[in-house]
């Protein structure tokens, strides 16, 4: 299913505000399976996001451990541990159906400013 993903963290770090406001959600295939990790020598749930046009390439390194920790209207949120230079990381995932869901965190898709009486 086709999702908008926002990740909240940079090496196991959360994103200052800032950050999360200027970044641009990635457009993909969501899946959140149970896979055998190698590495860890057992099976573990993996949370993946691919390229719609070609589903064996990631657009985000695979959460392992995966937890969905949200699930309302068009938004999951799900956190999990990525590899990143065979070090693992806390990330976070915020993804939504439609990418103005994903408001607050995207200025493109704020509502306009109210002028004051």
């Amino acid at each position: 299913m086709r999702f908008f993903l926002l990740a909240q963290r940079e090496l196991g770090r959360i994103l200052p505000r800032v950050r999360q406001n200027l970044a641009r959600p990635l457009e993909g295939e969501f899946a959140l399976c149970d896979a055998r990790d190698d590495r860890l020598r057992r099976s573990t749930r993996l949370a993946r996001f691919t390229s719609l046009d070609y589903p064996l390439e990631d657009l985000a390194p695979p959460l392992a451990d995966a937890q969905l920790l949200y699930a309302a209207g068009d938004i999951l949120i799900v956190n999990g541990s990525e590899t990143i230079d065979d070090r693992d990381y806390l990330q976070t995932w915020m993804l939504a159906t439609r990418s103005d869901a994903l408001y607050p965190l995207d200025p493109a898709h704020r509502p306009a400013k109210r002028r004051g009486r």
